[in-house]
């Protein structure tokens, strides 16, 4: 009896170091290949990886003392690194080629086949004996002790990041920026144009962001050029559309060699500033490019994670857990991402120490994301959160039925988001900080609430989720309550930041200033054009419409899109998860709501056939998404991914 307890604690003890092992393993390749900026998920991997280890070593005891097979006598310790081994690391080598290589898809059966090939191998039972001399009890525990205070002594707290908030950097403002204003980029997420009220779309509560428009510049038609955030969040600091940036993929980091605006301020002397506020564009993703503080207000992650961890296998499928058992009425805001009075208190910091510098301050807002959140305050309670959400992570696939109660707590979120704002422009004046900011305030992408049959973002290039609200107020003179009705993109954002501090763009850059010599003459001297090839049925809004180009990778769904004269088109992959048309073509002037998909019908629109603005649609989108591949960061000497080649291939780019 006492022989089978001391190989019972001896086997747990050899799985438990294993365990660890594989989360150490885990945890460095992450960090080396993400960079996120603190160090605990390898002294957390370790810990949470060998208990879990520990929990299948004593299963596999147990069954060898009931079953007492004859081929493992005398190595148990042997069979439990084996039996953890193969659930472990094939789950964890299973996960990360799906996300990193097949983008979220199944592996195709060569690769699984693979997979199972080498597991196969090391079931050999005679690689049990050599596990088996190698894992003895007191060297599992001394290896896994090692292994332990080895991460612990690596673990870097993150008190230094947050105290670049309360520091004065010093940087006097340079002579060829002296009349020049300072910038605040507030990026709004997953915030649909037609929830600002001046939009004039639905009745919402949206004072403060109508008043920052009445002293601005309102975009009747800005489109992202993603529907998820870090391609469209990297489109907007790098002026680039997501094929000239390759950070399409959830497993993709922006590029080094891709020059965002905050590098090109930062050069020139502006003191820059970033607080994010979805893990998105963090330092993880090499987002924090450019910037004198830079800090990520992480949630407050369950299980004591942060935000290395968050990217730990076993992590998230824990984290997913709880998710699901939490009730949708007892939910926390710091779970899931830090509110903006947070945030705001953060950039009041950081203005009180610099505002004798020329700054720049960008600021992530996260309250219309998912989950909403219900706010009694904004109906006369006193709770400003009372507890109930919704979200994606426990409602993949929402009941139709729950519509309405979905719609209102994002309307909900919007209007609470709209109160913060509206505490923050009241600070910068009392301040004597409004008057002399460009203020920015924009949407990385939209919500799906139905339209096309869907909830939520990432899986769709439709307007819901590319029509974003764009809002700047300038101290430029004459530029004031003034409505922009044609088209414009988010890659001009960065142009317009450059251009509004007499800084040249970089080359590279696709955008172009929004608030140029031709945007000012338009504004003083409104013209309306007719288009010529439409017999004059068709108004356009001006000659100074972009032509928009979205494009997605998310899930499986690899999708590209052009939206000019009027017209939209959306290429798709075959057999996509989310059941969307190879080919759709709408008519969007008459069609704003997208439903009525013109390909594969007769007829014409203005004097033209179907088959021929598709073509045409097709040939600019095929030519740009060209140019910029030949262009993007990275490009030269690698290899197109397969959806890359897909992609082209369908638009007649590849053969």
């Amino acid at each position: 009896m006492s022989n089978s307890i001391h190989q019972y604690y001896g086997t747990a003890q050899a799985a438990m170091f294993l365990g660890g092992l594989i989360g150490f393993t885990e945890a460095s390749w992450l960090l080396y290949t993400t960079g996120a900026p603190d160090m605990l998920s390898p002294f957390y991997a370790v810990v949470l990886y060998g208990l879990i280890g520990r929990m299948f070593g004593k299963f596999t005891s147990l069954a060898i003392i009931v079953i007492k097979p004859k081929r493992l006598e005398n190595k148990q310790l042997g069979a439990a690194a084996l039996s953890t081994f193969i659930p472990m690391g094939g789950f964890i080598l299973f996960y990360q080629i799906r996300k990193v290589v097949f983008a979220e898809q199944m592996p195709p059966i060569w690769a699984l086949g693979l997979i199972l090939l080498s597991i196969a191998a090391l079931c050999a039972l005679g690689f049990v004996g050599s596990l088996n001399r190698f894992f003895t009890t007191w060297r599992s525990t001394g290896l896994f002790v090692l292994l332990a205070l080895f991460s612990f002594i690596s673990w870097k707290s993150q008190a230094t990041q947050n105290a670049a908030f309360q520091h004065d950097f010093g940087k006097p403002v340079p002579q060829s920026l002296q009349d020049k204003p300072n910038v605040i980029f507030l990026l709004i997420d997953t915030l649909r144009a037609d929830h600002v009220n001046a939009y004039g779309k639905i009745d919402i509560r949206t004072p403060n962001m109508d008043a920052l428009a009445k002293d601005g510049l309102l975009f009747e038609q800005c489109y992202a050029q993603a529907s998820w955030t870090r391609p469209s969040g990297v489109s907007m600091f790098s002026s680039r559309i997501p094929s000239g940036h390759s950070t399409q993929i959830k497993a993709a980091a922006a590029p080094n060699e891709a020059e965002f605006f905050t590098e090109v301020l930062q050069k020139s002397g502006v003191t820059t500033a970033g607080l994010a506020n979805n893990i998105n564009l963090t330092a993880t993703f090499n987002l924090d490019q450019g910037y004198d503080a830079f800090m990520y207000t992480e949630p407050k992650y369950p299980l004591w994670g942060s935000e290395s961890v968050f990217g730990l296998t076993f992590y998230k499928v824990l984290e997913k857990l709880l998710d699901k058992i939490k009730s949708n009425n007892a939910r926390s805001v710091y779970n899931y991402y830090q509110p903006a009075t947070v945030l705001f208190d953060y950039a009041k910091s950081f203005l009180e120490k610099n505002k004798n510098s020329r700054w720049m301050l960008y600021l992530h807002l996260m309250e219309p994301h998912d989950p909403y959140f219900a706010h009694p305050v904004l109906s006369g309670g006193t709770e400003e959160y009372s507890g109930e959400a919704y979200g994606r992570k426990g409602n993949e696939t929402p009941d139709p039925a729950d519509l309405s109660k979905i719609k209102d707590l994002y309307r909900q979120e919007v209007e609470y988001m709209d109160q913060k704002i509206g505490h923050f422009i009241e600070w910068l004046k009392t301040e004597e900080l409004y008057e002399n900011t460009m203020i920015i305030l924009v949407s990385d992408h939209g919500e799906e609430f139905m339209e096309h049959g869907h909830f939520w973002h990432g899986t769709s290039l439709y307007d819901e989720v590319l029509h974003v609200p764009l809002i700047i107020k300038t101290p430029q003179k004459g530029i004031k309550d003034k409505r922009i009705p044609w088209q414009v993109r988010s890659i001009d954002i960065a142009p317009t930041i450059t251009s509004a501090l007499g800084l040249e763009s970089p080359a590279e850059w696709e955008g172009k200033d929004l608030i140029g010599d031709a945007t000012i003459k338009e504004l003083q001297n409104p013209t309306q054009n007719l288009s010529e090839d439409c017999n004059s049925k068709r108004e356009y809004k001006s000659d100074l419409d972009r032509i928009v180009i979205a494009e997605n990778n998310f899930e499986g769904n690899i999708l590209s899109s052009i939206r000019m004269r009027s017209f939209k088109y959306i290429l798709a992959n075959e057999n996509n998860p989310r059941g969307l048309a190879k080919e759709e073509l709408y008519d969007v002037q008459s069609d704003v709501s997208e439903q009525n998909n013109q390909i594969g019908q007769t007829g014409s629109i203005c004097d033209q056939s179907i088959p021929e603005h598709t073509a045409i649609l097709k040939a600019v989108l095929g030519e740009t998404l060209n140019e910029a591949l030949q262009n993007a960061v990275q490009s030269e000497g690698v290899e197109l991914d397969a959806a890359t080649v897909e992609k082209m291939r369908a638009l007649g780019y590849m053969k």
